[in-house]
């Protein structure tokens, strides 16, 4: 197991007090995005990384003579994209925001994000981003006294003129660091690895063979009914490569690590991201991603993906069962349970609504792995385009 010279951060009273003051107070970044300026090519890479050869995504001249005129990002394309909106900070929030993240060294795991989407990015589009904690909740304390807080952050994606692309709600459980896990859920994981013989590669070979796109092919809402399939997709078996692909797309997020010397610049920012592994190296806390040892040292069997990472495999099967002229305008995902190295995902969804006068479908998805054990869910709101028109009526984002 790796080890780690400095005692792992705690839960405090003072730390629940801290983000308190915090809520509501914009948040200041510095870093640029992995896409400051959005391309036919960084938008055909963000879907490789997450799996997706949509040519609706990554074929420049498909998407110029589809219905939008041109390619359009995956829906969770934003987390590559947004360069932050300056914050001014009133004396009290300057003082409310002073002394660095109170999270720090403390584990952090993705549960839920909730998204609605107003606009497609196309090529050539410069996202900005606005973020401000949006609420905390303290959790029961476990049988050992431990502390858990479910944080949840509002992020609003905006135009260069300030329009409104998307917006969304990220839920993050925070524990103390060693082994935390995510809601104790980790303890009724097997702690077997998940291995392979040659029928169940047969049974994920021939998912992905069947698995088709609906493309061009216009779908209609009167055409659908409550009860329908909206399909049966897999994800995995997952590997550190499927990791690694994932940072491709959207760079290092909003940790921002790098290599090398730029390790070693982000280290001198951000000491506690740092952590000693069992050779003595300092390295990210990120590697619980990749790294068996690390992971193990937090309680978890195996290295494990990111949430988002099943959020954009949900937002596939969407992709396929709508087509092109369809438009994924609310969507909300519950991470459940993890997705170790070497878990493999099956992802299914159910239309439970239907609008007919307004193209509206809504549909449920669960994603079950290979004990047949449930790891994520997922609820959706597509619009549909009406009879005899090319593209779906998507609402307007709602007024503050």
């Amino acid at each position: 197991m790796a080890s780690d010279a400095r005692p792992a951060r705690k839960i405090t009273d003072e730390t629940i007090e801290v983000l308190q003051r915090r809520i509501g107070v914009p948040v200041r970044r510095r870093d640029r995005p992995h896409v400051v300026v959005t391309s036919e090519d960084s938008i055909r890479h963000f879907a490789n990384a997450i799996g997706q050869d949509d040519p609706i995504h990554c074929d420049p001249d498909y998407g110029n003579a589809s219905p939008w005129g041109s390619v359009i990002a995956p829906p969770l394309y934003y987390s590559a994209t947004g360069t932050p909106v300056p914050a001014d900070w009133t004396p009290e929030q300057a003082e409310a925001m002073s002394g660095g993240d109170p999270l720090a060294g403390i584990g952090q795991y993705m549960i839920r994000e909730a998204w609605v989407f107003h606009r497609p990015v196309r090529p050539g589009d410069r996202i900005q981003r606005r973020e401000a904690l949006e609420g905390i909740e303290e959790r029961p304390r476990s049988e050992d006294g431990r502390r858990t807080l479910w944080v949840t952050h509002l992020f609003t994606h905006l135009g260069a003129d300030g329009t409104v692309f998307a917006q969304t709600h990220r839920m993050f459980h925070h524990a103390d660091r060693d082994r935390s896990g995510a809601g104790g859920q980790h303890d009724s994981v097997p702690l077997e690895p998940a291995s392979y013989d040659a029928d169940a590669y047969a049974e994920i070979d021939a998912a992905y063979a069947a698995e088709t796109a609906r493309g061009a092919e216009p779908r209609h809402a009167k055409d659908v009914a409550v009860g329908d399939s909206i399909g049966r997709i897999v994800r995995g078996p997952l590997t550190t490569g499927d990791v690694i692909s994932y940072h491709v797309g959207i760079g290092w997020g909003g940790f921002g690590v790098g290599s090398t010397r730029l390790a070693w610049r982000r280290r001198q920012r951000m000491p506690k991201l740092f952590v000693p592994n069992s050779q003595g190296v300092l390295d990210t806390v990120q590697r619980c991603h990749w790294e068996d040892e690390w992971a193990q040292s937090l309680g978890q069997p195996l290295a494990y993906d990111y949430g988002a990472m099943r959020s954009n495999w949900a937002t596939s099967l969407i992709r396929n069962w709508m087509g092109d002229g369809g438009w994924l305008w609310r969507f909300e995902s519950r991470i459940r349970r993890f997705n170790h190295r070497g878990d493999t995902t099956w992802f299914s969804g159910t239309v439970v609504g239907v609008e007919p006068e307004q193209g509206r479908v809504d549909v449920e998805i669960e994603g079950v792995n290979q004990r047949g054990t449930q790891t994520c869910t997922a609820t959706a709101s597509i619009f549909l385009p009406l009879a005899g028109e090319d593209l779906p009526r998507i609402p307007e984002p709602e007024q503050a």
